[in-house]
């Protein structure tokens, strides 16, 4: 079952990021991202770090967009976006994040309690800092804690990105 749902999950990013071929694909070693804990200035994100080359993620979605098929079903002829296509993708996006939840709360060890794992951030914001890293991959979740926090592993195929 939980392979399935794993793999099930995979199947359907590769279809939101409109990618046929491996080749394609975005890929990030793991591995060679640097993350700082101690950093807490509002913002940050190890997405951010310009040694980590992971800011452009935004831009090879838009060029995705432009220049697949399945991409292009976004835009009408006129080259706007088609609302009704987009809210229909957004939806898509919504059932793929919920997937990665089930896949991450069932493959990652003892599950994290309801708050734990819906409210995992990988940017600090105002009021809170992130609970996202990457120390010797795979991703580490830190849940909250008296102390110093545990930390919940991501599952190497949950946090896999080739």
């Amino acid at each position: 079952m939980a392979q399935g749902l794993v793999a099930d999950t995979t199947e359907m990013l590769r279809a939101l990021c409109w990618v046929e071929h491996v080749r394609d694909r975005f890929t990030i070693n793991l591995k060679q991202v640097v993350d700082d804990v101690t950093f807490t200035k509002r913002g940050m994100s190890f997405v951010d770090s310009p040694g980590n080359n992971l800011s452009n993620g935004l831009r090879w979605m838009l060029k995705q967009a432009d220049s697949t098929k399945g991409g292009r079903r976004l835009q009408r002829q006129d080259r706007q976006w088609n609302v009704k296509t987009v809210r229909q993708y957004l939806w898509q996006v919504d059932r793929f994040l919920e997937m990665l939840l089930c896949s991450v709360h069932i493959t990652s060890g003892q599950p994290g309690r309801g708050s734990e794992i819906t409210t995992m951030r990988h940017r600090n914001g105002t009021l809170q800092d992130r609970n996202i890293f990457v120390a010797d991959s795979p991703p580490h979740k830190i849940t909250a804690g008296a102390g110093r926090p545990p930390s919940l592993l991501v599952p190497p195929r949950c946090s896999s990105t080739s």
